[in-house]
């Protein structure tokens, strides 16, 4: 008897190594924690949702970057306010692990990554915070 792979299965299988970048992709993207964690939720419902309509296996974390990416802008579409970081949430991010210089240092860093547009933001995002090569960048970019 063969064993039958059902789709939730396939997709906790899928999500183990993803989740994580995912979070944090997310994380960086809203800048709140609360917010974070609403987006990766609806993320996993609509990924787990169209499951069937993912052609291979190895594109599923560029699934998931995108359906993530574009349920924040649809999001922040909507609402119109974009939330520039506020020192307390930057705290609450990074707790003690910062010293003030390096909280300074990090607040430019978002600064500067607001003013690229939408497609650079995302892409040095995903090299420099998340780890991915340029080859897996490409491929996410390529899946929108």
């Amino acid at each position: 008897m063969v064993h039958q792979e059902t789709n939730q299965q396939k997709f906790m299988r899928l999500l183990a190594p993803t989740q994580e970048p995912l979070e944090r992709f997310v994380l960086f993207l809203t800048r709140n924690r609360e917010e974070a964690r609403d987006l990766v939720s609806e993320t996993l419902l609509i990924a787990f949702e169209k499951l069937d309509t993912l052609r291979e296996e190895i594109a599923f974390p560029s699934y998931l970057m995108t359906i993530a990416r574009r349920t924040f802008y649809n999001r922040r579409t909507r609402t119109k306010v974009y939330e520039h970081i506020e020192t307390e949430e930057m705290d609450e991010l990074f707790g003690d692990s910062l010293s003030p210089d390096d909280a300074m240092d990090v607040t430019i860093l978002y600064e500067a990554l607001d003013q690229l547009p939408a497609a650079q933001k995302e892409a040095i995002i995903m090299a420099e915070i998340m780890g991915y090569s340029h080859k897996e960048i490409q491929k996410c970019r390529a899946a929108q």
